[in-house]
């Protein structure tokens, strides 16, 4: 292996700025593209500054909605338990309708059989 030479050829920043006539810039021609980079830096500064800025409204407005999603999650689960009570009161009241108590039907039964057969005695009917 042999040394490696390097490439014969002048710097990206002379060839970008080469006079006409082919000669390397003077001293005129770096000082002005000094300050054109000195301009495009700032400009490039203010446009990171600007995003930034922009990153942290953003920033904010997303733990701003994250928690407004939290406020709404407790909200759902809270109804979620509202609405499973309210199931159990209504599935309550079914039974009581549906499925009377056998004490009430055997008495509704014997005060009905009572009724059938004519006896209005105060005495043998308190239930009136």
């Amino acid at each position: 292996m042999g040394l490696v030479r390097p490439p014969n050829h002048k710097p990206l920043l002379y060839q970008q700025q080469t006079n006409p006539g082919g000669n390397e810039p003077g001293i005129v021609e770096l000082a002005r593209l000094v300050a054109e980079l000195k301009r495009d830096s700032a400009k490039v500064r203010r446009e990171i500054d600007a995003v930034k800025g922009e990153t942290k409204e953003l920033r904010m407005d997303i733990e701003h909605l994250g928690m407004e999603t939290e406020g709404l999650k407790r909200n759902v689960e809270g109804l979620e338990r509202t609405l499973k009570g309210l199931k159990r009161d209504i599935e309550g009241l079914q039974v009581e309708t549906y499925c009377p108590k056998k004490e009430s039907s055997k008495s509704f039964k014997g005060n009905f059989e009572y009724l059938k057969r004519g006896t209005h005695d105060m005495e043998t009917a308190p239930w009136i």
